[in-house]
């Protein structure tokens, strides 16, 4: 993964001299991306810091402040003015995943909070699943349980009481 983040970034590489087209590069970046840390979590303690391109911490920000907003990949490139491409390199630089799989991981632990401070009678889980841009219950479940490990009802059923203090994914993944 490495060589290949280098051979997108030198002028003189392959990719630079058109032997692939721009999409081509753009779906193999996120292909491999995605295939190569699967499973990898992002840091709880994200913040924007100084080691952070401007255009990253623009996509950041966009991102935070829009997280219950319908988002595209557009958007966060808009935002942050940097290309897809660079845009991808430098979430996967700094944490690991692309942008898209940022913001999903992210609406998912605000959801989780929302499940652990609401009651039922507030907000059910569909309702708060929804509320984070997670339309389809199914979906949601799903994405959940991998993320965290286990099912949303749950979390809800068990409520704040003896809540672990780190939020993890179980390790045997």
């Amino acid at each position: 993964l490495r060589t290949i983040i280098v051979e997108l970034e030198d002028a003189d590489s392959l990719f630079s001299r058109g032997i692939t087209t721009k999409s081509v590069e753009e779906i193999l970046l996120t292909s491999i991306v995605h295939a190569a840390l699967e499973g990898q979590e992002i840091p709880h303690n994200t913040h924007l810091g100084s080691s952070f391109r401007p255009s990253l911490r623009r996509a950041l920000e966009y991102l935070h402040a829009n997280l219950s907003e319908e988002m595209t990949v557009d958007d966060l490139t808009n935002a942050a003015g940097t290309s897809l491409r660079a845009l991808q390199y430098e979430f996967a630089k700094h944490f690991g995943v692309g942008p898209m799989t940022m913001l999903r991981r992210e609406r998912l632990k605000r959801a989780r909070h929302e499940l652990i401070e609401t009651s039922a009678v507030d907000a059910t889980v569909a309702d708060i699943a929804a509320h984070w841009g997670f339309l389809d219950a199914k979906y949601f479940t799903r994405l959940y349980r991998r993320e965290f490990g286990e099912r949303p009802s749950d979390v809800r059923q068990r409520g704040s009481r003896s809540w672990p203090q780190h939020d993890r994914r179980p390790a045997h993944r």
